[in-house]
């Protein structure tokens, strides 16, 4: 912490507040987690608190431990996830066809929801994607137009787009790296 200047505890009168990390309980969804977050500990009492200074990062945590408990993307890697795109937040949320303020506060601490996540997932993720789009394939009737569609016949064109704005690369040379080795994902015809 950067305060010097010591505090007397609030609940004993009889210690100084000492900065430390400390574990600290907080509350999501009706669920309690326990973090380790830069705080303040009266050795005589053993109180332990943050201030206002660590009162959002011990919110990201907390969140974070509700994410990865149900199995939620974090704020850090929604935001590796965007910056690997080589996208702003607002262009993020254009991509995701919601508001900038939403992947702020996602990156942040605020949690997103289950279907908002698979999509970020769907959306960011390659190999994700392909498993997605053989599972649609092999889940449409035979003869609709998904069913029809295969890797031979298309893939690189549904995926280029894509490929460009994960890897900023040009389709050909994603292709080239990528696909020639579908086969580890998807049979080719």
């Amino acid at each position: 912490m950067n305060t010097p200047q010591e505090l007397d505890c609030f609940e004993c009168g009889k210690g100084s507040l000492i900065p430390k990390l400390v574990d600290i309980t907080g509350y999501r969804h009706g669920e309690e987690f326990t973090v380790i977050v830069n705080g303040l500990q009266c050795p005589a009492c053993g109180l332990k608190t943050i201030d206002n200074e660590y009162s959002g990062e011990f919110t990201k945590l907390v969140s974070d431990a509700y994410r990865e408990k149900h199995g939620l993307l974090t704020g850090a890697q929604i935001r590796e996830a965007r910056t690997r795109m080589g996208m702003s937040q607002e262009k993020f949320a254009q991509y995701l066809r919601v508001g900038p303020a939403s992947v702020n506060r996602w990156e942040n601490g605020k949690i997103q929801d289950e279907a908002m996540n698979e999509l970020i997932v769907l959306k960011t993720d390659l190999l994700t994607a392909i498993n997605n789009y053989q599972f649609v394939k092999q889940s449409a009737p035979v003869g609709s137009e998904i069913a029809a569609f295969g890797f031979c016949d298309g893939a690189i064109g549904v995926f280029a787009p894509f490929a460009e704005a994960q890897f900023r690369k040009p389709p050909s040379v994603f292709a080239a790296e990528a696909f020639s080795t579908m086969e580890v994902y998807a049979p080719l015809c």
